[in-house]
């Protein structure tokens, strides 16, 4: 895939690689976004017009991610 969403558990990642106990680790949970080929350059290509990496990750995450809350059902 040209785009994936990878998220993690940062501390967890240390206390098995380094053996960094979990209350030591400053970062907890890792979201990070990947991108290959055409997708990778138009964010370049953003970020060098816009130079704003937070507008361009939530344009990124807004145009391929949709969170919905269930609605409630009146019985």
């Amino acid at each position: 895939s040209d785009l994936y969403f990878c998220l993690y558990e940062k501390a967890y990642e240390q206390l098995v690689k380094n053996g960094t106990p979990l209350e030591q680790a400053d970062i907890q949970n890792r979201f990070e976004i990947r991108l290959k080929n055409e997708r990778a350059y138009y964010a370049v290509r953003d970020l060098l017009t816009y130079h704003d990496a937070e507008r361009t990750a939530f344009n990124i995450i807004n145009r391929y991610m949709r969170f919905a809350d269930r609605e409630k059902c009146n019985q």
